[in-house]
Protein backbone atom coordinates (compact mmCIF):
# COMPACT_ATOMS: atom_id res chain seq x y z
CA UNK A 1 0.00 0.00 0.00
CA UNK A 2 1.53 3.27 -1.14
CA UNK A 3 0.02 5.25 1.73
CA UNK A 4 1.83 2.99 4.19
CA UNK A 5 5.18 3.47 2.40
CA UNK A 6 4.73 7.23 2.45
CA UNK A 7 3.80 7.22 6.14
CA UNK A 8 6.90 5.16 6.95
CA UNK A 9 9.11 7.46 4.89
CA UNK A 10 7.98 10.64 6.64
CA UNK A 11 7.92 9.02 10.07
CA UNK A 12 11.54 7.91 9.72
CA UNK A 13 12.47 11.24 8.15
CA UNK A 14 11.17 12.95 11.30
CA UNK A 15 12.89 10.38 13.58
CA UNK A 16 9.50 9.46 15.04
CA UNK A 17 8.80 6.11 16.69
CA UNK A 18 5.74 4.13 15.62
CA UNK A 19 4.25 4.37 19.10
CA UNK A 20 4.59 8.16 19.07
CA UNK A 21 2.94 8.46 15.68
CA UNK A 22 0.05 6.29 16.78
CA UNK A 23 -0.76 7.98 20.13
CA UNK A 24 -4.52 8.52 20.28
CA UNK A 25 -4.95 7.06 16.78
CA UNK A 26 -3.92 3.40 16.76
CA UNK A 27 -1.36 1.01 18.23
CA UNK A 28 2.27 0.78 17.14
CA UNK A 29 1.51 -2.76 15.95
CA UNK A 30 -1.19 -1.41 13.65
CA UNK A 31 1.18 1.32 12.41
CA UNK A 32 3.71 -1.41 11.57
CA UNK A 33 1.12 -3.33 9.57
CA UNK A 34 -0.02 -0.17 7.76
CA UNK A 35 3.56 0.66 6.76
CA UNK A 36 4.12 -2.87 5.45
CA UNK A 37 0.77 -2.98 3.65
CA UNK A 38 -0.43 -5.91 5.71
CA UNK A 39 -3.79 -4.55 6.82
CA UNK A 40 -6.80 -2.63 5.60
CA UNK A 41 -6.93 0.91 6.95
CA UNK A 42 -9.65 3.54 6.94
CA UNK A 43 -9.29 6.85 5.19
CA UNK A 44 -9.90 8.55 8.53
CA UNK A 45 -6.89 6.79 10.08
CA UNK A 46 -4.69 7.71 7.12
CA UNK A 47 -5.80 11.34 7.41
CA UNK A 48 -5.05 11.44 11.13
CA UNK A 49 -1.61 9.92 10.68
CA UNK A 50 -0.90 12.28 7.77
CA UNK A 51 -1.97 15.28 9.82
CA UNK A 52 0.40 14.28 12.62
CA UNK A 53 3.21 13.98 10.10
CA UNK A 54 2.32 17.35 8.57
CA UNK A 55 1.60 16.04 5.10
CA UNK A 56 -1.35 15.93 2.69
CA UNK A 57 -1.60 12.30 1.55
CA UNK A 58 -3.44 13.09 -1.69
CA UNK A 59 -0.73 15.55 -2.72
CA UNK A 60 2.03 13.12 -1.73
CA UNK A 61 0.50 10.31 -3.81
CA UNK A 62 0.10 12.61 -6.80
CA UNK A 63 3.71 13.75 -6.42
CA UNK A 64 4.95 10.17 -6.09
CA UNK A 65 3.13 9.10 -9.24
CA UNK A 66 4.66 11.99 -11.19
CA UNK A 67 8.29 11.40 -10.23
CA UNK A 68 8.92 8.64 -12.76
CA UNK A 69 7.85 10.93 -15.61
CA UNK A 70 10.21 13.69 -14.43
CA UNK A 71 13.10 11.22 -14.09
CA UNK A 72 12.55 10.01 -17.66
CA UNK A 73 12.47 13.56 -18.99
CA UNK A 74 15.66 14.35 -17.06
CA UNK A 75 17.44 11.31 -18.50
CA UNK A 76 16.29 12.20 -22.01
CA UNK A 77 17.53 15.78 -21.63
CA UNK A 78 20.96 14.43 -20.63
CA UNK A 79 21.06 12.04 -23.60
CA UNK A 80 20.13 14.89 -25.97
CA UNK A 81 22.52 17.31 -24.20
CA UNK A 82 19.87 19.90 -23.37
CA UNK A 83 21.72 21.64 -20.54
CA UNK A 84 19.14 24.20 -19.45
CA UNK A 85 16.32 21.66 -19.42
CA UNK A 86 18.45 19.12 -17.54
CA UNK A 87 19.44 21.67 -14.92
CA UNK A 88 15.82 22.80 -14.41
CA UNK A 89 14.55 19.22 -14.08
CA UNK A 90 17.30 18.43 -11.57
CA UNK A 91 16.25 21.39 -9.45
CA UNK A 92 12.61 20.33 -9.72
CA UNK A 93 13.46 16.85 -8.49
CA UNK A 94 15.63 18.08 -5.65
CA UNK A 95 12.63 19.90 -4.20
CA UNK A 96 10.72 16.61 -3.83
CA UNK A 97 11.25 14.88 -0.48
CA UNK A 98 9.85 11.57 -1.77
CA UNK A 99 12.82 11.36 -4.13
CA UNK A 100 14.65 9.65 -1.27
CA UNK A 101 12.18 6.80 -0.91
CA UNK A 102 14.12 3.54 -1.50
CA UNK A 103 12.24 2.51 -4.66
CA UNK A 104 12.87 5.91 -6.28
CA UNK A 105 16.34 6.67 -4.92
CA UNK A 106 18.13 4.12 -7.10
CA UNK A 107 16.72 5.48 -10.36
CA UNK A 108 17.53 9.01 -9.24
CA UNK A 109 21.10 8.09 -8.26
CA UNK A 110 21.76 6.42 -11.61
CA UNK A 111 20.63 9.46 -13.56
CA UNK A 112 22.39 11.84 -11.17
CA UNK A 113 25.65 9.96 -11.76
CA UNK A 114 25.14 10.24 -15.49
CA UNK A 115 24.52 13.97 -15.06
CA UNK A 116 27.73 14.43 -13.06
CA UNK A 117 29.74 12.63 -15.74
CA UNK A 118 28.23 14.89 -18.39
CA UNK A 119 29.01 18.16 -16.62
CA UNK A 120 32.53 17.10 -15.65
CA UNK A 121 32.05 16.43 -11.94
CA UNK A 122 33.94 13.15 -12.01
CA UNK A 123 34.66 13.02 -8.29
CA UNK A 124 30.96 13.02 -7.40
CA UNK A 125 30.25 10.45 -10.12
CA UNK A 126 33.02 8.13 -8.90
CA UNK A 127 31.68 8.33 -5.36
CA UNK A 128 28.18 7.39 -6.50
CA UNK A 129 29.49 4.53 -8.67
CA UNK A 130 31.24 3.12 -5.60
CA UNK A 131 27.93 3.32 -3.74
CA UNK A 132 26.02 1.66 -6.58
CA UNK A 133 28.54 -1.19 -6.78
CA UNK A 134 27.23 -2.29 -3.37
CA UNK A 135 23.65 -2.55 -4.59
CA UNK A 136 22.15 -6.00 -5.06
CA UNK A 137 19.17 -7.44 -6.96
CA UNK A 138 19.06 -4.63 -9.48
CA UNK A 139 16.24 -4.80 -12.06
CA UNK A 140 17.46 -5.45 -15.62
CA UNK A 141 17.00 -1.84 -16.78
CA UNK A 142 18.99 -0.40 -13.89
CA UNK A 143 21.69 -3.07 -14.22
CA UNK A 144 22.21 -2.17 -17.88
CA UNK A 145 22.13 1.55 -17.17
CA UNK A 146 24.85 1.06 -14.57
CA UNK A 147 26.99 -0.71 -17.19
CA UNK A 148 26.50 2.28 -19.50
CA UNK A 149 27.50 4.70 -16.73
CA UNK A 150 30.60 2.67 -15.84
CA UNK A 151 31.54 2.60 -19.51
CA UNK A 152 31.24 6.37 -19.83
CA UNK A 153 33.33 6.80 -16.69
CA UNK A 154 36.00 4.50 -18.12
CA UNK A 155 35.98 6.52 -21.36
CA UNK A 156 36.56 9.73 -19.45
CA UNK A 157 39.49 8.08 -17.67
CA UNK A 158 40.84 6.86 -21.04
CA UNK A 159 40.39 3.21 -20.05
CA UNK A 160 39.10 2.26 -23.46
CA UNK A 161 39.26 -1.54 -23.23
CA UNK A 162 37.43 -1.44 -19.92
CA UNK A 163 34.83 0.89 -21.44
CA UNK A 164 34.25 -1.51 -24.34
CA UNK A 165 33.80 -4.44 -21.95
CA UNK A 166 31.11 -2.52 -20.09
CA UNK A 167 29.32 -1.45 -23.27
CA UNK A 168 29.41 -4.97 -24.71
CA UNK A 169 27.54 -6.18 -21.63
CA UNK A 170 24.53 -3.94 -22.34
CA UNK A 171 21.34 -5.70 -23.44
CA UNK A 172 19.05 -3.38 -25.40
CA UNK A 173 16.16 -5.72 -24.69
CA UNK A 174 16.06 -4.20 -21.20
CA UNK A 175 17.82 -0.87 -21.77
CA UNK A 176 16.51 0.80 -24.88
CA UNK A 177 19.07 3.59 -25.07
CA UNK A 178 20.97 3.27 -28.32
CA UNK A 179 23.00 6.34 -27.45
CA UNK A 180 25.56 3.92 -26.04
CA UNK A 181 26.53 3.07 -29.65
CA UNK A 182 28.15 6.52 -29.82
CA UNK A 183 30.21 5.85 -26.70
CA UNK A 184 31.20 2.44 -28.03
CA UNK A 185 32.24 4.04 -31.33
CA UNK A 186 34.30 6.63 -29.47
CA UNK A 187 36.10 3.89 -27.53
CA UNK A 188 36.97 2.02 -30.73
CA UNK A 189 38.04 5.27 -32.40
CA UNK A 190 40.37 5.99 -29.48
CA UNK A 191 41.99 2.57 -30.05
CA UNK A 192 42.32 3.33 -33.78
CA UNK A 193 39.85 0.57 -34.66
CA UNK A 194 38.35 2.50 -37.54
CA UNK A 195 35.97 -0.07 -39.01
CA UNK A 196 34.21 -0.74 -35.70
CA UNK A 197 34.26 2.96 -34.82
CA UNK A 198 32.52 3.81 -38.09
CA UNK A 199 30.04 0.93 -37.70
CA UNK A 200 28.85 1.97 -34.25
CA UNK A 201 28.98 5.70 -35.02
CA UNK A 202 26.64 5.04 -37.95
CA UNK A 203 24.26 3.13 -35.66
CA UNK A 204 24.30 6.02 -33.20
CA UNK A 205 23.60 8.45 -36.04
CA UNK A 206 20.50 6.46 -36.94
CA UNK A 207 19.32 6.69 -33.32
CA UNK A 208 19.99 10.43 -33.03
CA UNK A 209 18.19 10.97 -36.33
CA UNK A 210 15.16 9.08 -35.04
CA UNK A 211 15.00 11.24 -31.89
CA UNK A 212 15.72 14.38 -33.96
CA UNK A 213 18.72 15.52 -31.95
CA UNK A 214 20.68 17.64 -34.41
CA UNK A 215 23.46 18.28 -31.90
CA UNK A 216 24.04 14.57 -31.39
CA UNK A 217 23.66 13.86 -35.11
CA UNK A 218 26.50 16.27 -35.85
CA UNK A 219 28.65 14.62 -33.19
CA UNK A 220 28.07 11.18 -34.71
CA UNK A 221 28.81 12.45 -38.23
CA UNK A 222 32.04 14.06 -37.08
CA UNK A 223 33.09 10.79 -35.43
CA UNK A 224 32.30 8.91 -38.64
Amino acid sequence: MLEGQIIKFYRERQSMMQKDLGIGICSSTHISKIERGLTEVSKETINLLSERLGIDMEIEIKTYNGIDSILKKWHESIILKLKTKAKNLKEQLEAIALLHMPDIYRSYTLILTRYYLWIGQGHQATSLIAEMDKWSDLPSYEKNMLLHIKGINALINKEYYKAISYFQGIDLTYYNNQEYYYHLAFAYHSLNSRVLAYYFAEKSLSFFTDVRSFTRMIGAEVLM
